[in-house]
């Protein structure tokens, strides 16, 4: 389906360029009815590492569960990405820590 491939080549830039502007449309994309547009979604959140995708992609990986081949790769990146936005969002309150601390 080429307006898949589109979507998914769209996703991918936006990751590459990892503005925090992009987030939301990344998470629309996480709703795409292609596996293809999902994973290529899930892995620019990975690279823009915004916190704000952590609750939609908490709540993808419990919708899809441990079914089909291509649903594992979609699993897999999920939780890769929740992995990395998880540093992400430690690092990010890490100087708030500090400053509640002091």
């Amino acid at each position: 389906e080429e307006a898949a491939s589109v979507r998914s080549c769209a996703a991918e830039a936006l990751g590459h360029l990892q503005s925090r502007e992009s987030v939301s449309v990344l998470l629309r994309q996480l709703e795409d009815t292609n596996a293809g547009v999902k994973y290529s979604a899930i892995l620019a959140l990975g690279r823009i590492g915004d916190p704000s995708a952590l609750p939609p992609l908490r709540r993808l990986l419990l919708k899809i569960g441990n079914q089909r081949f291509e649903k594992r790769a979609l699993r897999d990146a999920i939780l890769d990405t929740l992995a990395k936005l998880s540093q992400h969002e430690a690092v990010e309150n890490k100087p708030l820590e500090n400053e509640l601390q002091a």
